[in-house]
Formats: C-alpha cells, structure tokens, sequence
C-alpha cells in the first residue's frame, strides 16, 4: 500500500464518520432550529443538516399551531413550519379553522391556502349578504397578499372568487 493510498482510505473513513444524520427518532423532547419536539417524533433533515420534515408522535404545538398527531409537518430552511394538518378547531393568523384542515403558509410567513378538515361558517358578499355559509370538508380556500379569501373550490370542483372588496364573483383569477 503507498502511502497516497493510505491517505485516500483515511479520507474516506473520515468523510464516512462525518456524514449528517438524514433522520433520527426522538428519545426525548428536544429543540431544533427553535422549534420544540416530543420524545418519538421522527425528524428528517435535509443534507445540509437543516431540518426539513417531523413526522408527529403525538399533537405538538410548534410556533403556536398545533398540529395533528401521526402528520407530518414541512419546514422552511429558516426553520418555519409551511405545511401540516391542525390537531384541533383553532385560531391561526386570526381565522378561526377547524381542526383536521390543512394549512400552508407562504415564506414570508402568510396564511396562503388551507383545505378545511371539517365544516367552517363563514360570511359571503355579493349583491345579497349571505351570513351563516357553511363550507363542507375538504374545500380549499386560498387567501390573497391580506389573507381574505379570493377563491374557494368545493368538493364537488365548483368555485367562488371573490374581489378586493370581498363581493362573489362568479370566477376565481
């Protein structure tokens, strides 16, 4: 064996030492990139270490959502949840959704679309204020710059828009 040989066998050996765990299941709780998780939560990351994906042991409230247990939630490279599934009815950005919807935010952090888990009353304008709407399971509500509603698919694949000023348009753009 020369010793360049030697050498490149003591390089691999190091690099192999050195790879980045991609996932690990939490024996205990523990904080990454902020965010607080429970013992039996498995954490993936990406391969530069950051975190990319948890898969949930049991609800967990990260950055004041809680979210569902057996879900998984997406993560920001700057360590913010954008994706996961609510644990319970709650408040989020001020909008009270029920739980089981599911929920995306934006990068800069803005509620962007959310597929309701279960029925959600809201307040339709149009030429006749319409008060008391339900919206069953499963519709998608997908919010503009200010987090109002500008479109609304239902299960059935029929949409609402909705204008700046919140008056029913019969698309959605």
């Amino acid at each position: 064996m020369t010793v360049s040989s030697v050498a490149l066998n003591t390089l691999v050996l190091a690099a192999k030492s050195a790879r980045r765990v991609e996932e690990e299941t939490l024996t205990e709780d523990k904080t990454i990139q902020g965010n607080q998780f429970k013992a039996g939560t498995t954490i993936h990351y990406l391969n530069n270490g950051r975190l990319n994906y948890a898969e949930l042991s049991e609800d967990t409230t990260l950055q004041g959502v809680p979210y569902k247990a057996e879900t998984s939630v997406w993560f920001r490279k700057n360590g913010k949840a954008f994706d996961g599934i609510l644990a319970k009815d709650c408040k989020v950005k001020g909008k009270k959704l029920p739980g089981g919807s599911h929920i995306y935010f934006e990068p800069a952090g803005r509620l962007w679309r959310i597929e309701l888990g279960g029925n959600m009353t809201i307040e339709l304008r149009g030429k006749t204020k319409i008060e008391g709407y339900i919206l069953p399971p499963k519709t998608i509500i997908e919010l503009d710059q200010f987090e109002r509603p500008y479109c609304v698919t239902r299960p059935d694949g029929s949409r609402l828009g909705f204008d700046a000023q919140g008056e029913m348009q019969p698309y959605c753009n």
